[in-house]
Formats: structure tokens, C-alpha cells, sequence
């Protein structure tokens, strides 16, 4: 679980839910707590874990987390300050789009 505050103060937190399904979450809360919004994404695979939480200076949610399976990799996904899902891209560390 990854927690993380934007410059307003508001809190963000993120992890793996662990259901049958396997899929990355973030909620976001005000700085009072109050809830604002939540999102979801699923991984490529069941073996993939959610690694870090990046808030920018605009308030963007970044997730990180690893591709375990077939190739190794890992996956990146923006989402917006209403909590939209931007971008959602994964890299194979073996292929030439890998960092």
C-alpha cells in the first residue's frame, strides 16, 4: 500500500486488490479526508504487483508496478486529477521499447 499527498494536501493511496481479478487501485481523499474519487486498472497478468505512487505538481496520479510474466517488464499508468485513466503502457524488458 502507497500513500502520498499533492501540494493542496489532498491524499492519495494505492495498491493491489486482492481479488480474483487482480487489479491496481487508487483512491483519492481532500484534505479533511472526505473521499473524491477511485479508479481501478487491471495488470497484464494475476503475478503483477503494484510498486510506486508518484503524485506531480499538477496533482496526476502515476502507478508503477511489474509485469512478472511471460518476459519480465513493468507498466505505467497516468490518471488525471478527476481520477480518469489517461495512459495505461507497458514496457517488456526484453523488447526495444523498455527504458
Amino acid at each position: 500500500m502507497y500513500v502520498r499527498t499533492d501540494t493542496m494536501g489532498n491524499i492519495y493511496v494505492a495498491g493491489n486488490k486482492s481479488t480474483s481479478d487482480f487489479k491496481y487501485f487508487v483512491k483519492k481523499f481532500d484534505s479533511n479526508g472526505g473521499f473524491l474519487w477511485h479508479s481501478e486498472i487491471n495488470p497484464s497478468t494475476q503475478n503483477d504487483f503494484l510498486e510506486d505512487l508518484h503524485i506531480d505538481k499538477f496533482g496526476n496520479a502515476y502507478l508503477v508496478g511489474t509485469i512478472n510474466e511471460p518476459n519480465g517488464g513493468f507498466e505505467i499508468a497516468k490518471f488525471n486529477t478527476s481520477g480518469v485513466l489517461v495512459w495505461d503502457i507497458q514496457y517488456d524488458t526484453n523488447v526495444s521499447n523498455a527504458l
